[in-house]
């Protein structure tokens, strides 16, 4: 009789590979913050950057060898419709002061800033854990203009 192990859909990686791979998912934090403190403040038009993050991580990446990290488009794309999110809450919240009218959109751009920033913070922590580990991870809200922008079919696959 033999034994039979049970398949996954886990990719192994190298732990080197694993590191690349969690640069690459966490970079847009990293990015966000250096770029706050080289600013002096923390501007909304940060969130306009985040898809840069694992850009230069990919970058280095490729430039030394590794091939691009796990999940790159998926990244990519979740950052440019969060930043997005997040971008255009702030310019809301900021324009209420030259435009008077814009006043009573304040609120519901204080929402969506506050709610996109936390879910941003959140999902990207988790799939960079994901990463590390070495499982399987997908990243949501990719609205379909961005899905063909970075190049992700209608299904995501690793």
């Amino acid at each position: 009789m033999t034994s039979t192990s049970p398949t996954t859909s886990v990719r192994t990686a190298s732990t080197s590979h694993r590191a690349w791979d969690l640069a690459a998912h966490l970079s847009p934090i990293i990015l966000a913050a250096n770029v706050a403190v080289i600013a002096g403040r923390a501007y909304g038009w940060i969130a306009f950057l985040l898809p840069l993050g694992p850009l230069i991580v990919a970058a280095a990446m490729r430039i030394t060898g590794q091939g691009v990290p796990r999940g790159l488009k998926s990244l990519v794309g979740f950052d440019i419709v969060s930043g997005l999110l997040i971008g255009v809450a702030w310019v809301l919240m900021a324009s209420n002061e030259a435009w008077p009218l814009l006043t009573y959109i304040f609120p519901l751009a204080l929402l969506a800033f506050t709610l996109g920033l936390a879910n941003f913070t959140m999902i990207t922590i988790g799939r960079a854990v994901r990463a590390w580990k070495g499982s399987t991870f997908d990243y949501p809200w990719i609205i379909k203009p961005i899905r063909r922008v970075v190049g992700l079919g209608d299904v995501w696959e690793e």
